[in-house]
């Protein structure tokens, strides 16, 4: 998808999210998490990138049906407060700020499904130490935080029917990652359960699969795309790839899996890559129409793409 010899795909590139079934947003970086980021836009139908704007988009719900917006970290007109959280049309324009609070940082951010909130990693001060913070409107005054400073948590993301959000926190002496999730409604028997521990095994980057699994990078197996249920069962490979993959993003029909890639194994200089999912997952509860009224479906769309991409990666299953 992205090529080392295309002008626009030179450095890395990073965090993938989907916009419906037209494109796939991206970070370019001059190098690995090093330098100035970009969020850019690959378009399916014209089969080229294009600037958005400054900035860092995070993978999962980074774009948003409802408001047709898409919502990044960037340190860019904060006036030295540093990395914090705004959102854009589609198309970069109409830059908001939306996150103030005195002292605290905010990257990795993620719409609730009205598009009315979202969630963030903060830090506070000069911290390395994470903590999920949700912001129930656009404003930036009224938030609540929903991890332990104590602990170290980051890149929540919300499920696609608003009840969850699933994150990376650092558990045990050696301080390896796994996915935790929490829950934001009661269930059917009015209770709210606390935040529980997901994988086991080590696990990062998580976003939701539309029905409410878990997708993100097994760290036990070589940083390889697995999905996993919230109750911690049903680990599965999706993708069946050499080298990493991380940073994964689904696309709302549960058919396909954008992530980052490099095929030495390290994460140097990472590009785009896109997967067919062999058992695909049951799609969002409602999936907004495409702008445009285009006549395919989605998986017309997206195999479209995968056959006339340069370069591009060929269904897996």
């Amino acid at each position: 998808m992205a090529r080392e010899q295309d002008t626009e795909s030179r450095g890395s590139w990073q965090n993938p999210v989907w916009r419906r079934r037209e494109g796939i947003y991206a970070n370019n970086w001059p190098g690995y998490n090093s330098g100035k980021p970009s969020i850019h836009f690959f378009d399916f139908r014209t089969q080229a990138w294009s600037r958005v704007t400054d900035g860092v988009i995070t993978p999962g719900a980074g774009w948003n049906a409802r408001n047709n917006r898409i919502l990044f970290s960037s340190d860019s007109g904060t006036h030295d407060a540093g990395d914090q959280i705004w959102s854009a049309s589609a198309d970069g324009a109409d830059r908001q700020r939306h996150t103030f609070r005195d002292g605290w940082q905010y990257v990795e951010s993620a719409w609730g499904p009205g598009g009315a909130n979202f969630v963030a990693e903060g830090h506070r001060g000069d911290s390395p130490k994470g903590v999920v913070t949700l912001f129930h409107d656009l404003q930036g005054k009224n938030f609540t935080d929903l991890t332990d400073p104590r602990d170290d948590c980051r890149e929540p993301n919300f499920s696609a029917d608003g009840r969850y959000i699933c994150y990376q926190k650092k558990t045990g002496g050696e301080g390896q990652w796994n996915i935790w999730a929490m829950e934001l409604k009661p269930g059917a028997d009015g209770r709210l359960r606390p935040p529980w521990q997901v994988t086991k095994e080590g696990g990062t980057d998580p976003s939701f699969a539309p029905d409410n699994q878990i997708v993100y990078s097994n760290e036990r197996d070589e940083g390889k795309v697995h999905s996993v249920a919230l109750n911690g069962s049903n680990d599965r490979a999706l993708v069946n790839r050499p080298g990493y993959q991380g940073a994964v993003s689904m696309s709302a029909d549960g058919k396909y899996v954008a992530f980052e890639t490099s095929s030495g194994g390290g994460r140097q200089n990472t590009l785009i890559d896109i997967a067919e999912v062999k058992q695909p997952f049951a799609p969002a509860p409602q999936i907004a129409p495409a702008a445009g009224g285009e006549g395919q479906d989605a998986a017309s769309a997206y195999k479209q793409f995968l056959a006339q991409a340069r370069g591009g990666p060929q269904p897996t299953g």
